[in-house]
């Protein structure tokens, strides 16, 4: 089962350079089963627009789709009316989502996409759409059994259980609970999971001051882990009051009492194979250390530096080839790793992305990084979204890196 996180931000979308790496787009996740390839959307958030412009190039996609909506709120359903597949009539796509009996989950739909608030209604945007109305049960999808459970939040949302047979991914946002309201029902959701979605959107103080809000914090998903035998957590709905460097400090502080936490970060891929050792970071064929294109250079010396020179182009630099080949080479034994940036004219937000990952892995691998030779415009963009904080900038003039390796630390 593959999982990607489109949209990770709780409430409101946020952005904002300061949150390029754990992402500012709401609540989107999409999950592709392992035998049928199976598409299932997990909430519509702003994050569903970059997800159905990926759909647009994704070939194997057999135009079909299972939208799971956990609630109606506007951070879970904001992104629908902007996503481009279901403008296209030769696709079909099936809403799940909680029976009421004030309101039809078409009616909430299409309400958003009244004329006065949408140019463009529900019914006009081409795609063959069904809607199916849920009650806590369990139902099969193609190669899937998705089961239902309520979840304590205003106006009520709907927490998922997702079994494709090989591996289990259960998804439980916006939900106010504590370790003393745990329920058996809640618990047996997320009984033996791979990994287990949750929200976290706040800090213990946070939560006492916003009882009835209807969220959750990281310490109330580790004693939901714990008490369900699951075997990774992954924090989840970001308040959009917190940057990269204060999602950091939660994720170590969360670390030190369950070793199993990821959090949810910009188009995070996880590969859950059900094994008994938990979500699993997508693994790619093997690759030699050393690698010359036209595109990109990537070299590992004597001393244990990786060396990436990048090309002029922005395109070529936020490549998932580029992302991929770089990640592959990377590992624990490295000092340090110079990200050559002299040729790159420019950068996007894409790109800067890019970088993320690269600062992301090499904080997990406790290794030096550096930018190497940015130019001036470069360097004002990465001082402006603050990647000074995180990694180091040098010239080509006689820096060396560190002679042991340093974690990398955000200063907040």
């Amino acid at each position: 089962m593959k999982v990607k996180f489109w949209g990770t931000r709780g409430s409101i979308a946020t952005p904002q350079p300061e949150h390029v790496r754990y992402g500012g787009d709401t609540s989107c996740v999409e999950v592709r089963t392992s035998d049928k390839g199976t598409l299932l959307i997990l909430d519509g958030g702003t994050g569903i627009r970059r997800l159905g412009i990926d759909l647009f190039q994704d070939k194997s996609w057999n135009r079909k789709g299972h939208i799971l909506l956990s609630h109606a709120h506007w951070d879970h359903i904001q992104g629908i009316p902007f996503f481009g597949p279901a403008f296209d009539p030769k696709n079909d796509f099936t809403f799940y989502g909680q029976f009421k009996v004030d309101g039809r989950l078409e009616d909430v739909l299409r309400g958003q996409m009244e004329y006065n608030y949408f140019p463009v209604r529900l019914g006009d945007m081409g795609a063959g759409m069904k809607f199916v109305e849920l009650v806590e049960q369990t139902i099969t999808i193609d190669d899937v059994a998705v089961t239902t459970c309520h979840l304590p939040h205003p106006q009520g949302c709907f927490g998922y259980r997702i079994d494709d047979g090989q591996a289990v991914l259960v998804y439980m946002t916006d939900n106010e609970l504590e370790p003393a309201g745990l329920s058996e029902k809640h618990i047996s959701l997320a009984r033996d999971a791979d990994l287990l979605i949750f929200d976290t959107m706040y800090t213990e103080e946070e939560f006492a001051r916003k009882r009835g809000w209807g969220h959750s914090t990281w310490r109330v998903g580790i004693e939901l882990a714990e008490r369900a035998g699951a075997k990774q957590l992954c924090m989840f709905h970001h308040s959009p009051d917190y940057d990269d460097g204060k999602m950091d400090d939660l994720l170590s502080l969360a670390r030190k009492h369950f070793p199993n936490v990821m959090a949810a970060t910009r188009d995070l891929e996880v590969e859950l194979h059900g094994e008994g050792s938990g979500a699993k970071q997508p693994q790619k064929a093997p690759r030699k250390k050393d690698e010359v294109s036209a595109d990109y250079t990537i070299k590992e010396d004597s001393k244990k530096i990786l060396g990436v020179i990048a090309a002029a182009s922005v395109d070529k630099f936020k490549s998932e080839k580029f992302r991929n080949t770089v990640l592959g080479a990377m590992h624990s034994g490295l000092r340090a790793v110079y990200v050559d940036l002299d040729a790159l004219p420019e950068i996007d937000s894409l790109a800067l992305g890019t970088l993320a990952t690269f600062i992301d892995k090499a904080r997990d691998l406790d290794v030096h990084v550096c930018v190497k030779d940015p130019s001036p415009l470069v360097k004002e963009v990465l001082l402006i979204t603050r990647f000074d904080q995180v990694v180091e900038f040098v010239s080509s003039k006689g820096d060396v890196p560190p002679k042991k390796r340093t974690k990398a630390k955000s200063k907040g």
